[in-house]
């Protein structure tokens, strides 16, 4: 963070430099990788009576621009801001416009334990926010325990987000830890966003997951987005998923979604709604436009479960966009598809694919038989299958992946199966020219599944 944005002391009304109030604190040590503050109070003098290792939210009334510089913090347990119900490195902005860009931020632990604040890793509430731009968020666990929770912020409006990564490593070996997953969990939830009231994301990934505990059917659940409300646009982007293998397992697990929702199981439903809908990229949608982007995460819905989108209530327009994830859940089978649940894309829509083999010849959209124009399937024939895989291609043609499931790595040699926003089709201008696009652009994040029918998933309920 730079190092002129100013710290309000309390109820001193004093400010100071942010950096100086934490070399202050005693609990940072240059290059440690590593930070620790306690809850800044000036009516609290007892450093027990506010708290041991955790951060209190930053709440400055007149910040509007923050410029990271491409730095990076670590190691933040974050909790918040007595004078906010929001949570995340900053609880909310008050000036209009603000803008935040060029930050790293590593093993984020959020949780607004309000009862209605939002939560996210860079920002609780963005609603003041203006625009985002290139933050990367490597494991991130946030928690809203009744209100919206992203990586990225809980909730923002009319917000131009680019180039954002959310994600985290790899395990290797048979031995699994769920904790050191990214999760997202609130009454809305999302890959980067858990409502979204307007604007738009481009060039952004997250690679996932992501639950949201509402039983209410406004719970939705989204990989990149639970909600969005009033015309969102979304471009270039999309949400990796998480399969059941590893480096070693049988062939029969590796690119396998299993088919359960329980905590821990590795390669369970990546996005989860207890109340909702639930889709792949977007959980509920009332409208906008959706160009070059894609899913291969898993869904689970209760009101409705799509592949791409789980609920789209308004007018969406969708280009040259795919999904492969299993969808499943509690919906009722007229509320599944493999690329919408609910609802229908806009007239004009082209060049949109979805893999039928994933999910035993489902509807592409819930409640409708056949295509729909600019709607087919991947597999529907070998020529259209072999057109889209990059299996057996060279040059531009291929792509690199960095999978959770070691086994996919193995299987194809380190190469994504199939289409990176980068070779994805459609009208200029794409994301070019190559050094200026974003490595989660041209590397695909997350897992897939394996397309030579070597997995053939169980019906999902």
């Amino acid at each position: 963070i730079r190092q002129n944005i100013e710290w309000k002391a309390g109820t001193s009304g004093t400010t100071t430099d942010f950096i100086s109030k934490v070399e202050a604190s005693g609990y940072y040590t240059p290059n440690s990788g590593k930070v620790s503050v306690y809850d800044y109070n000036a009516t609290v003098s007892s450093e027990a009576a506010q708290g041991s290792e955790q951060f209190s939210s930053v709440r400055n009334t007149t910040l509007s621009k923050v410029t990271g510089n491409s730095n990076t913090l670590s190691n933040f347990d974050i909790i918040k801001n007595e004078s906010d119900k929001h949570a995340g490195l900053f609880s909310s902005f008050n000036a209009d416009d603000a803008e935040i860009q060029d930050l790293k931020l590593n093993h984020f632990t959020v949780n607004a334990n309000d009862s209605s604040g939002d939560a996210g890793a860079l920002v609780g509430n963005a609603e003041k926010v203006k625009k985002i731009d290139n933050i990367q968020l490597l494991h991130s666990i946030v928690t809203s325990a009744s209100g919206s929770a992203g990586a990225l912020c809980g909730s923002s409006k009319n917000t131009e987000i680019t180039k954002v990564l959310a994600y985290h490593e790899a395990q290797t070996g048979t031995d699994y830890d769920a904790s050191k997953e990214s999760l997202i969990t609130g009454k809305v939830s999302g890959g980067l966003v858990g409502t979204m009231d307007g604007g738009k994301i481009e060039q952004s990934a997250a690679a996932i997951f992501v639950k949201a505990t509402d039983t209410a059917t406004t719970g939705n659940a989204g990989g990149l987005v639970g909600t969005c409300t009033g015309t969102v646009n979304i471009k270039d982007s999309y949400a990796g998923g998480h399969t059941a293998g590893y480096e070693g397992a049988d062939i029969d697990k590796i690119g396998y979604y299993e088919n359960v929702t329980t905590d821990g199981v590795r390669g369970r439903y990546n996005v989860i709604s207890a109340g909702g809908a639930a889709g792949g990229l977007i959980g509920s949608y009332a409208g906008g436009t959706i160009e070059r982007c894609y899913s291969t995460a898993s869904a689970s819905g209760t009101t409705a479960a799509g592949g791409l989108i789980g609920s789209a209530t308004g007018s969406v327009a969708a280009n040259n966009s795919y999904c492969t994830g299993l969808v499943g859940g509690t919906a009722e089978d007229n509320s599944k598809g493999q690329f919408i649940g609910t609802g229908s894309l806009a007239t004009g829509s082209a060049n949109n694919l979805y893999f039928s083999i994933v999910n035993n010849n489902m509807p592409a959209i819930g409640g409708a038989s056949g295509d729909p124009s600019g709607l087919s399937a991947i597999d529907a024939s070998l020529d259209s299958y072999n057109n889209f895989v990059s299996i057996g291609k060279t040059g531009d043609n291929i792509a690199k992946a960095k999978p959770y499931d070691g086994g996919l790595g193995t299987l194809y040699d380190g190469n994504y199966a199939l289409q990176t926003i980068k070779q994805l089709g459609g009208p200029s201008p794409k994301p070019t020219p190559p050094d200026t696009i974003p490595e989660w652009l041209t590397t695909h994040y997350g897992d897939w599944p394996a397309p030579e029918t070597l997995v053939v998933n169980v019906p999902a309920p």
